[in-house]
């Protein structure tokens, strides 16, 4: 989850990020998803430096004829949305993880899916509930247990449009845990576009 932001680290990055180009189109996909890193806010020193790089990204994307989804969470929508609009690259686009935004602290994933609405490519489906103290991590829960209210948050994609994929992602628990608690978010999905 650290993508781009640690400038030590970016060069190598940027040659993994060509690896993965490269896969990507060997398997035959279009699209990549992945964290771009802690975005620098707007006025940071850092951030023209971390936005050169990202540039890169979008340029040896385009040239490779890939899409990149950043990942939400790790920064406010507000500031994702300001970032894509000053990269201007067609091919950077935004994987919408709305638990991420909780167990970040960061936003209310209803209130700010019409401003990413435009650069919606992809979608993570999991669930959580925000840290009880402030600066701390969140807590991942099976889909539809925690805040991120799955049903509102599936009917508010359908009234932007939104008709890609809904990937059920889970991320603690041993194997048999995380196997047990897909298959209930599939469950629990299949009624929530039921309704």
């Amino acid at each position: 989850t650290g993508g781009f932001g640690d400038p030590a680290t970016r060069p190598e990055r940027l040659e993994r990020f060509k690896w993965a180009l490269d896969r990507t189109k060997q398997l035959g996909l279009s699209d990549l998803m992945l964290h771009a890193g802690f975005i620098p806010p707007v006025g940071d020193p850092a951030r023209k430096p971390f936005l050169d790089t990202l540039a890169q990204v979008g340029d040896l994307a385009q040239r490779a004829g890939i899409t990149v989804a950043f990942e939400t969470g790790q920064e406010t929508a507000a500031l994702l949305r300001r970032t894509l609009d000053d990269l201007k690259s067609p091919n950077l686009k935004v994987n919408f993880d709305p638990a991420n935004m909780l167990l970040y602290d960061k936003d209310d994933p209803l209130a700010v899916l019409d401003l990413l609405a435009p650069d919606i490519r992809s979608v993570h489906l999991k669930d959580a509930n925000r840290p009880t103290v402030k600066g701390t991590w969140g807590t991942e829960v099976p889909l539809g247990d925690g805040q991120t209210n799955t049903r509102e948050f599936v009917r508010a994609l359908k009234r932007i449009g939104y008709t890609g994929a809904l990937c059920i992602e889970r991320e603690v628990g041993n194997q048999h845990e995380r196997f047990r608690d897909i298959e209930h978010g599939v469950r629990f999905l299949r009624g929530c576009l039921a309704g």
